[in-house]
C-alpha cells in the first residue's frame, strides 16, 4: 500500500513537472509581448520583466474597427466552414469504408494519386480567379478551397471501418436507408474523430493568413485577423527599416520582437478556449463491446 502511495507520488510529480515545462514557453510569450522592446534588445528574454509596456497591444488595437470586422470575419469562417468539410468528408469517406461499394478501389487509389501529385500555387490561382471566379469580391473561396481533404477522408474512413460491422447490418435488416446508417448510427459513434477534425480545422482557419494574402489584399472586408496583424508588423518593420537607412532615429523602442508574440498570445486565444471542451475526444474512441455475442 506504502509503496503504491510513493509510486503515484511519483508519477504526479513528473506530470507536474512536465506540466510546468510546458507552461513555460507560453509563460515567457505573455511576459516578452508586455515588455519594452528596448529591454528585449538589451537583456534578452526574462521570467520577471522590469517595466510593463502594452505597446504592442496598442498597435493591434490601433485601427480597432478593422480589427474587430477581421475577428468577427474570422471567426465565422473558422466555425462554418470546418463544419461543411468535416460533412463532407464524412460523406465521402462512408461510402469508401463499405466492402460492398463497387468504386471504392479506384476512388482510392485516385485519392492517393492527387495526395502526391499536385499542381501549385498559380496553376491553383488561375483555376480559382479565371475558371471560379472566386477571390476578389466572392468570398466563397473560404469555404471551397477547404471544402475536401484527400487526408482526412482517410482518417474517416479509417475510423468507419473500426465501426462493428454487425451494428450496420442489423440497422439495414431493420430496413434503415445507408443515410440513416450514417447519420443514426455511425455518426453517433464518430463523435470523437468528427470533434477531433473539427478542432483541428478550426485552428488552422483561424490561423489562415495566406488566403487573404493571395486573393483578398485590396479587400478588407476579407481580411482574416491573422492578415490584418501580419499586415501591422509588417508596416512596424517597414518604418523601421527607413529610420535606420535614414539614421533619423534611435529605432531601438521599435516593437517589432513585442508584436510578433503579442500576435502569438492573440493567436492561441480559440485554442485556450476551446481545448477544454474538445479534449477528452482525443483519449476516447467508440464503445468497444457494443455489439454482443
Amino acid at each position: 500500500m506504502k509503496q503504491n502511495k510513493a509510486y503515484m507520488a511519483v508519477i504526479h510529480t513528473i506530470f507536474i513537472l512536465l506540466t510546468l515545462s510546458f507552461l513555460l514557453p507560453f509563460i515567457i510569450i505573455v511576459i516578452v509581448s508586455i515588455s519594452p522592446e528596448s529591454q528585449i534588445t538589451t537583456y534578452g528574454f526574462q521570467l520577471i520583466p522590469q517595466k510593463i509596456d502594452f505597446t504592442a497591444y496598442g498597435l493591434v488595437l490601433k485601427n480597432a474597427g478593422v480589427l474587430f470586422k477581421s475577428i468577427i470575419w474570422t471567426l465565422f469562417i473558422s466555425a462554418t466552414a470546418p463544419a461543411l468539410a468535416v460533412m463532407v468528408n464524412a460523406l465521402m469517406a462512408y461510402p469508401l469504408a463499405r466492402n460492398d461499394y463497387s468504386l471504392r478501389k479506384p476512388v482510392n487509389v485516385l485519392m492517393i494519386v492527387s495526395m502526391m501529385f499536385s499542381g501549385g500555387l498559380i496553376p491553383t490561382y488561375i483555376i480559382y480567379t479565371q475558371v471560379y471566379h472566386l477571390g476578389g469580391a466572392n468570398p466563397m473561396l473560404y469555404w471551397l478551397s477547404s471544402l475536401f481533404s484527400v487526408w482526412n477522408v482517410i482518417l474517416f474512413r479509417t475510423f468507419f471501418k473500426g465501426i462493428p460491422a454487425e451494428l450496420i447490418e442489423s440497422a439495414t435488416i431493420d430496413g434503415a436507408t445507408q443515410p440513416q446508417v450514417l447519420f443514426h448510427v455511425v455518426a453517433p459513434l464518430s463523435k470523437s474523430i468528427v470533434s477531433i477534425q473539427y478542432f483541428t480545422s478550426v485552428i488552422a482557419r483561424w490561423n489562415d493568413y495566406q488566403t487573404s494574402l493571395i486573393y483578398y489584399p485590396n479587400n478588407q472586408e476579407y481580411w482574416t485577423v491573422q492578415y490584418y496583424m501580419q499586415t501591422i508588423l509588417q508596416s512596424v518593420q517597414q518604418l523601421k527599416a527607413s529610420l535606420e537607412m535614414q539614421g533619423l532615429r534611435d529605432t531601438s523602442e521599435a516593437p517589432v520582437t513585442t508584436l510578433k508574440y503579442a500576435m502569438c498570445v492573440i493567436s492561441i486565444i480559440p485554442v485556450f478556449i476551446m481545448f477544454p471542451y474538445v479534449q477528452k475526444f482525443f483519449s476516447k474512441g467508440i464503445a468497444v463491446g457494443s455489439v454482443k455475442g
